[in-house]
């Protein structure tokens, strides 16, 4: 695939997940994909991406992405997204509804083989999302 293709793939996962329409996944994942940075719980390949973003959208039912950045080189894309959301269904484990609204900024890398997304690195600003949601106390910040 090209550079311009592989781009189009990863849209349409955040496509795919902003829209909760997870069967697209199916045209640009491949179904033994590794994710190398899976969320608590989530089992192997695609079956398991979806699993935890069918929980995690029940959580967050107006939960949206919007690709901030995004270009590829070679087999990979890379992209810097906004993962943002209310939470009410308790998005944290063992923790009730908040209510609160959030947006975390994240990066996604994604390898391409075959047509397909076949290997997924990822992080996003876990501290800042704990801190909208009222888990964790926000820092004070350092006065000069």
């Amino acid at each position: 695939m090209s550079a311009e293709e592989n781009i189009a793939a990863v849209r349409r996962v955040y496509e795919a997940f902003s829209t909760g329409k997870l069967e697209m996944l199916d045209e640009v994942m491949a179904a033994d994909c590794i994710d190398h940075n899976p969320e608590p719980g989530q089992g192997p390949g695609l079956e398991g991406v979806k699993e935890s973003f069918v929980r995690f959208r029940a959580a967050v039912p107006d939960l949206r992405f919007t690709v901030e950045d995004i270009m590829a080189a070679g087999d990979k894309v890379v992209s810097r997204a906004t993962l943002a959301g209310t939470d009410e269904g308790g998005v944290l484990p063992g923790s009730p509804p908040t209510g609160k609204a959030f947006s975390v900024a994240l990066i996604d890398i994604v390898r391409f083989a075959g047509g397909k997304a076949v290997e997924r690195w990822g992080l996003y600003d876990g501290v800042s999302f704990l801190q909208q949601l009222g888990a964790m106390p926000e820092m004070a910040q350092a006065s000069g």
